[in-house]
């Protein structure tokens, strides 16, 4: 199963269970980061000051998600490869084990490993 279809299903399940969404794709210029404790939020803001001392980066959004954690779209100046991505994604708290995992799904796969669903409703700033 491809990791489009990994997320066609996880979408589906989620809809079933009526929770109206849309999947936020990551891409060259997008970091999207899964804030699954406390702590990774409590640390966020400071590491994506480190981050903005070194590259052009800005948030560009960020919603509560369903387990009580958080979910922050980072926009990039400068495009980057998925694995750098993936770097920066976990650099900034995000949770390792779904970063480790897309990791392995591109490589394995060739498709873009990571989405974030959000609430219906809420546009991109």
């Amino acid at each position: 199963m491809s990791k489009m279809q990994d997320i066609a299903t996880s979408a589906a399940e989620k809809r079933a269970e009526g929770y109206e969404f849309e999947v936020v794709m990551g891409s060259p210029t997008l970091l999207t980061i899964d804030l699954d404790t406390e702590d990774a939020i409590a640390a966020f803001d400071k590491r994506l000051e480190i981050l903005q001392q070194r590259i052009a980066c800005r948030r560009l959004d960020c919603w509560p998600s369903k387990n009580g954690g958080q979910h922050v779209v980072v926009i990039l100046d400068v495009p980057m490869d998925w694995q750098k991505r993936a770097m920066f994604q976990a650099f900034l708290g995000s949770d390792p084990t779904r970063e480790l995992l897309g990791y392995f799904n591109v490589n394995n796969k060739g498709s873009e490993p990571f989405c974030l669903f959000k609430p219906k409703g809420r546009e991109l700033a």
